[in-house]
């Protein structure tokens, strides 16, 4: 772990394309701005407990629709006729 120390205003760059500032100290607490692109997720480490995935859900594949030929009309089934006198 790299520990530094930094006033405000004063940044931190990482791997060339994230930047994190010191933006305000204020007794304890101090808040950090960082500027970085949207692929990256940056979130509070209390959090990441909680995610399950981090990497955003790849889109399902396209499916070829197949088309099929529509069934055979069947036709409608004869009644059997009652037969006279017997």
């Amino acid at each position: 772990m790299l520990v530094l120390n930094r006033k405000v205003g004063e940044k931190i760059c990482i791997d060339g394309q994230i930047v994190v500032t010191v933006s305000r100290i204020q007794g304890t607490r101090v808040s950090l701005a960082i500027d970085a692109p949207k692929e990256v997720h940056v979130m509070r480490g209390e959090l990441r407990p909680f995610v399950v995935e981090l990497a955003p859900t790849p889109p399902e594949p396209k499916r070829s629709i197949e088309r099929r030929e529509p069934a055979a009309r069947r036709e409608p089934m004869s009644r059997p006729t009652a037969k006279a006198g017997g």
